[in-house]
């Protein structure tokens, strides 16, 4: 439909249109050409099968939110909310088909230039690239943002605590806060999971915590799973269980999620501990296991982990050592040494 052409250090579009053959400069970088070259294609087919819906940004993400609600984790809509306010901050657009990858890559300049972590930006760009992508469902006019890239992550190792630093906190924790340390260390839950379980997910019978769906909220990725029952765990949800509502949650907290993990900086505070996060004890529920040489397929069914791949951020701890991988291969040696 388009053909893309050098001229000198400029790509170059070319296309019939109307009767007319059209040319437009692409720029010099090669990908932005291909993204632009892309976009043109795009409006072409979308008039030769009848134009889509031209809609307001503000209205498109109102009715993308509301979606959201309806079919989304609360807090992923916190997310997209956030989302979206940061970018109509920085990148303020009247209509839905002005969202080109030009914006998107000016956006993440803003982003970086505000000292945002690359994984944030990441997961703003993944946020308004799945959008677009509901956009299209729904035959909005939209434009291929799909080549936009990811800002280069550093990979860091997970912080986790030691054995030390666990009795640490449950020294200074009420029994409230011991549940929730006890459910992030000895069954690694996200805390979302936390404020989902009910009395009824826990089968001391079969020793088991399940994540299950609920009414109004679902494990990331639709993940259903059962954890085996750590008898520190098992015991300490016995006791719990007299003091909490039986037929309630096991953990009741009726203020918003992001308040939990702050009341936990708090207690980490007061155990005298200057790292990690609430999150930090899932992570630690997987580091413990992988030092004892539990396997990292086993330790990514328990953690709920789709991929293997998400799992090999423990792969450092297991006992193995890189000195045992290279003495593993066969000794051969040549009937005399080389001469000096």
């Amino acid at each position: 439909m388009a053909a893309l052409r050098k001229r000198g250090k400029t790509y170059y579009a070319y296309w019939r249109e109307n009767g007319r053959v059209l040319q437009k400069s692409l720029g010099a970088d090669l990908r932005m050409a291909k993204i632009k070259l892309g976009e043109i294609e795009k409006r072409l087919m979308s008039k030769r099968n009848g134009a889509h819906q031209e809609v307001p940004w503000e209205e498109f993400i109102s009715k993308y939110l509301d979606y959201c609600r309806a079919n989304q984790a609360k807090e992923t809509v916190v997310r997209n909310e956030v989302v979206f306010k940061n970018f109509n901050k920085a990148i303020p657009i009247r209509l839905l088909s002005d969202l080109a990858p030009q914006l998107l890559e000016e956006f993440k300049l803003i982003r970086k230039n505000d000292g945002i972590q690359a994984s944030t930006i990441n997961r703003e760009i993944s946020a308004i690239k799945t959008a677009m992508k509901k956009a299209a469902e729904w035959n909005y006019a939209t434009v291929n943002v799909w080549g936009v890239r990811k800002v280069p992550e550093v990979k860091k190792r997970p912080v986790f605590y030691t054995q030390e630093e666990i009795g640490k906190l449950i020294e200074v924790a009420d029994p409230f806060w011991r549940v929730v340390i006890y459910l992030g260390f000895y069954a690694g839950l996200r805390k979302g999971e936390m404020l989902a379980l009910e009395w009824a997910d826990i089968d001391f019978e079969r020793h088991q915590v399940r994540i299950t769906p609920k009414a109004d909220w679902r494990p990331k990725d639709y993940d259903a799973r059962e954890i085996e029952t750590h008898p520190v765990l098992e015991e300490y949800l016995a006791n719990w269980k007299k003091l909490a509502q039986p037929n309630g949650k096991v953990v009741p907290w009726d203020r918003q999620s992001n308040h939990l993990s702050m009341g936990f900086t708090a207690l980490r505070k007061k155990a005298g501990l200057d790292k990690g996060s609430l999150h930090s004890l899932r992570h630690s529920f997987a580091s413990h296991m992988a030092m004892a040489g539990v396997d990292l397929y086993r330790i990514g069914k328990m953690m709920g982990h789709s991929s293997v791949v998400t799992t090999q951020i423990y792969a450092h701890l297991l006992p193995s050592s890189l000195r045992d991988a290279i003495l593993a291969l066969p000794n051969i040696r040549s009937g005399s040494a080389p001469a000096a």
